[in-house]
């Protein structure tokens, strides 16, 4: 699927990548010349912020894991403490996260209203 290599590809892209690529190739009115640098910088703070929440529940599922396996009892003394701050942490990175989708939102918003009202103006 255009201007993805493969179907695959653009399945797997989400809506800031599917942008990105459109601006990428459309001359860009002046009101939007920050909004690429934005968009990136934004999408990188919530695959960090996805990532480190992703990593705090595979802790706690681990935790969970060694408590009832006795094989994994000296995983289960290494990992409690893990857990706990990835718990205590995880109302804080949610908040974090949906913060960073609504900045994207608002973002790719702005994009698209500005570019159908610049082609609008110019025709």
């Amino acid at each position: 699927m255009y201007p993805f290599r493969s179907a695959l590809r653009w399945h797997i892209a989400g809506r800031t990548r599917h942008l990105l690529r459109i601006l990428r190739e459309t001359p860009l009115p002046p009101e939007l010349a920050h909004h690429p640098g934005a968009l990136r910088r934004w999408a990188r703070a919530r695959t960090v912020l996805l990532g480190i929440l992703a990593l705090g529940l595979v802790t706690t599922l681990l935790a969970i894991a060694a408590s009832y396996l006795p094989a994994l009892a000296d995983a289960s003394d290494a990992l409690r403490p893990l857990a706990a701050w990835s718990s205590a942490f995880s109302g804080l990175l949610t908040a974090a996260v949906l913060w960073a989708n609504r900045t994207l939102g608002l973002l790719e918003l702005d994009v698209l209203a500005t570019l159908s009202l610049h082609r609008l103006q110019r025709h």
